[in-house]
């Protein structure tokens, strides 16, 4: 196979933000005049129920690349059997390492009824025992030497980590702070949510949302949006009226709607920190038009897997190999995602453009 390399006619940050889907929602408007536009275009009328809508988040978003659920603040890791009730299999009764629904946003801040319990832009599994610890608590930085518990995997602990303590979620009785690798993610379903729910939010509790706001914009500015994030907040708009959370496609939105004093980050991350292995995979051409061939730097065999934006399968390689193509004809143009894996489970997800 004869290989060559067809670089970037723009800047690597430009691609992504063009690959990716981000987009700028109503440009040029700021504070209240952009608050209220966000909120009547992107609030979903419609959504589904609250049992419907654990089942498809769970079934159809976040479990349809490799079977699992992963708790949003402990990283505890879950299989979902596919031929089981998705709510109530991870549950598991109640037991230790069952998990059920956080609501970011929590139900007695605002998030009690009707849509706003149910909007998926701000649900996450959760082990059930860590989300009693966060309880209703706002989100805040916490001091070790205040933090009461530690959170990681199924483990609880009391005292403070000797190593990868940047992994672990801490609670005090009247606050919590996540892991650090979901502080973003967090940060900006509590913007959609409050966004879009104020009035509930308000009436619930007035003071709660400022009383985290500071946080939440170091946290969005810290912990930008990432591939994983943005494919999640496209799979889930097509059941709440094609909308997604626009805090998410918008790198400059937390900014000029509640983070004015924190400047925006629009450095885009392509992949996970815990799992990329980007740079050592080369794929090209990009654009494409009738195949994309890759390769293995470091010789190691990896399967390639083509995703649209919803996170539908389009195309794959057939076996692990270092290097090969895929046909990519048959795909109308448009945005993709190449998600690469190793044999060692290790994933990385990289933007596509089909012309």
């Amino acid at each position: 196979m004869r290989l060559f390399f067809i670089p970037f006619l723009l800047c690597l940050n430009s691609l992504m933000l063009s690959a990716q889907g981000f987009q700028v929602v109503f440009p040029g408007l700021n504070g209240a005049e952009l608050i209220d536009s966000v909120a009547s275009r992107y609030r979903p009328l419609t959504v589904l129920d609250y049992a419907n809508a654990r089942d498809t988040l769970y079934a159809k978003v976040l479990a349809i690349d490799d079977d699992s659920l992963r708790c949003i603040y402990s990283g505890h890791t879950l299989y979902l059997d596919p031929t089981q009730d998705p709510t109530q299999y991870i549950f598991q009764g109640g037991g230790t390492n069952g998990m059920n629904t956080e609501h970011a946003y929590p139900q007695a801040k605002g998030a009690a009824d009707g849509n706003a319990r149910s909007d998926m832009h701000h649900l996450y599994p959760t082990r059930v025992a860590v989300n009693e610890a966060r309880g209703n608590s706002p989100y805040t930085d916490i001091p070790d030497a205040q933090t009461q518990k530690w959170f990681i995997g199924n483990q609880l602990y009391t005292s403070i980590p000797a190593t990868n303590i940047d992994a672990y979620s801490e609670q005090r009785s009247d606050a919590f702070e996540p892991r650090e690798s979901v502080k973003g993610d967090l940060a900006r379903s509590v913007f959609y949510f409050y966004t879009m729910y104020q009035a509930q939010a308000n009436l619930a509790d007035p003071n709660y949302f400022e009383l985290q706001r500071n946080t939440l914009c170091q946290w969005a500015q810290q912990d930008p949006a990432d591939s994983v994030e943005l494919r999640k907040t496209w799979r889930i708009a097509p059941y709440q009226e094609g909308k997604p959370n626009p805090f998410v496609i918008d790198c400059t939105l937390a900014n000029r709607c509640w983070c004015p004093d924190v400047p925006p980050n629009c450095l885009v991350q392509t992949s996970s920190p815990e799992n990329s292995f980007a740079e050592e995979i080369l794929i090209w051409p990009n654009p494409a038009k009738d195949w994309v061939q890759f390769e293995s730097k470091n010789g190691q065999l990896v399967s390639l897997q083509i995703f649209d934006l919803l996170g539908i399968k389009m195309g794959a390689s057939q076996t692990p190999s270092v290097k090969g193509e895929i046909s990519v004809q048959f795909l109308p143009k448009g945005y993709y995602w190449v998600e690469v894996l190793h044999l060692s489970g290790r994933r990385s997800m990289q933007p596509l453009i089909i012309q």
